[in-house]
C-alpha cells in the first residue's frame, strides 16, 4: 500500500482502509511480536504500565476495534506522556 496525501482524507479512516483492503485490525498485529516494545526498550522502570512516575501514551474508544475498526474514528480519550490531551 502507498500513502496518500494527509491534507485530503481523514487520517482516523486509514484504520478501516487496512481492514477493508485485508489487514486484520492493527491491534490483533501487535499480539504477535515476540518482545514487548517495553522490554526492548531498556526503559521498563519508566513504561509499560499506567502508574505514578511512568509516562503514560493511551488512546481509548468506547467499543472493541476489533470488533469494529472504525471505533479507532471516534477516540474519548489521549494521554501522551502523562498528559490528557482529550477526555470527553
Amino acid at each position: 500500500m502507498g500513502g496518500f496525501p494527509w491534507t485530503e482524507l481523514n487520517q482516523a479512516k486509514e484504520f478501516a482502509y487496512y481492514v477493508q483492503y485485508g489487514m486484520t485490525p492493527v491491534c490483533r498485529r501487535s499480539r504477535r511480536l515476540p518482545r514487548s516494545p517495553r522490554s526492548c526498550s531498556g526503559r521498563k522502570d519508566q513504561i509499560g504500565a499506567v502508574a505514578r512516575r511512568r509516562y503514560a501514551d493511551l488512546v481509548a474508544v468506547q467499543g472493541d476495534p476489533l470488533k469494529d475498526i472504525t471505533e479507532l474514528e471516534r477516540v474519548r480519550f489521549v494521554m501522551k506522556g502523562g498528559v490528557v490531551y482529550l477526555s470527553k
